[in-house]
């Protein structure tokens, strides 16, 4: 499938466990997701993904481990 750049959005992804980020860098693909940051200091993927992808799957789909999705976003401090 091919997509525009601005067909995408990119969420943060946290884990269980350091074995289900790993896990789930193979799955990433098939969902024509990209890893764009692995984080360290937590179990977590940073992935961008087709904005057509429904989020929701993903956070009640317990078989891959997944804690917590959300959407990134910028952060600002008025």
């Amino acid at each position: 499938m091919s997509f525009a750049s601005s067909d995408f959005k990119t969420i943060i992804l946290t884990f269980k466990d350091s074995n289900a980020a790993t896990a789930f860098k193979n799955i990433a693909n098939k969902i024509d997701g990209e890893i764009v940051h692995e984080y360290s200091l937590i179990k977590g993927l940073a992935i961008k993904v087709p904005k057509s992808l429904d989020t929701n799957s993903l956070k009640n789909d317990e078989s891959h481990g997944i804690v917590h999705v959300e959407e990134d976003q910028e952060v600002k401090i008025n």
